[in-house]
């Protein structure tokens, strides 16, 4: 199984599909967590590097900018930059070529945010979510819901605090679960330590996240095979906009 390498945070709004999809690869990807209602999409705007090593040793950086909830990472691989803007607002990314002047358009997740009781299902279209009630789940305090979207049923237990999902098993099999294992210090930010453990055909996936509430994202995550990812040098700052927007001189590599 290739595990996603991106760091994005969860919205409180998750449609079943992109659940499904980004339990799987949480492990080394988005820290599917929710922010304040105020704040949006991630807690706050910032810039750090990133710092990524795979499993066989190889490291890779870029760099991270978050501003009014868009996203652009810059990575370079081989001595081949590629760059990523999200919009989530718009529902769409760019995958951006700097050594042509080219890039390809993608659909993601638009953002959302959440209604008065904070259900999964709120502003989806064909969805239906019921509480099931309020459980102690390793601890945690969290609030357990149905969730059934065109035909495809789930159940997650959600945290009181952070109300993204501690917990989710589908057709009566777990497959993704978290365990809050306390405070720590990680790049001079207070973060949660929480141990995520994926469970597949293959067997279960374990990791551990650090999880930053100020800004909504997991800034280290280190998986058993030694593949870890994390971001450092953050600074809190609102990175110019221009960085956000697709640059004029840049054409679609896509066949029309």
């Amino acid at each position: 199984m290739t595990l996603s390498l991106s760091f994005l945070p969860f919205s409180r709004k998750v449609t079943l599909m992109f659940v499904i999809k980004r339990v799987i690869v949480i492990s080394m990807g988005i820290f599917l967590a929710a922010g304040s209602a105020s704040a949006g999409w991630f807690g706050a705007d910032f810039s750090a590097d990133i710092y990524q090593v795979s499993p066989q040793g190889q490291v890779v950086q870029g760099r991270m900018f978050v501003g009014k909830g868009k996203v652009r990472t810059e990575m370079t691989v081989r001595g081949n930059t590629v760059i990523e803007i999200i919009d989530p607002e718009k529902g769409l990314a760019w995958v951006l070529e700097p050594s042509t002047n080219s890039y390809r358009e993608r659909l993601v997740p638009k953002r959302a945010m959440a209604g008065p009781d904070d259900s999964p299902c709120d502003g989806l279209v064909s969805a239906n979510c019921d509480f099931l009630g309020k459980e102690l789940l390793n601890g945690r305090a969290s609030r357990k819901w149905r969730i059934n979207i065109n035909g495809q049923q789930q159940i997650q237990w959600r945290d009181n605090e952070h109300r993204f999902p501690v917990k989710v098993v589908e057709a009566g099999q777990s497959v993704m679960e978290m365990q809050f294992m306390g405070l720590a210090t990680v790049n001079s930010r207070q973060v949660e330590n929480w141990l995520v453990t994926q469970y597949t055909p293959q067997g279960a996936l374990r990791s551990r996240q650090w999880y930053d509430p100020q800004l909504n994202v997991a800034i280290r995550q280190q998986m058993e095979d030694g593949a870890m990812r994390e971001l450092r040098n953050i600074r809190l700052e609102k990175p110019s906009q221009s960085l956000f927007e697709l640059p004029d001189n840049y054409r679609s590599s896509e066949v029309k």
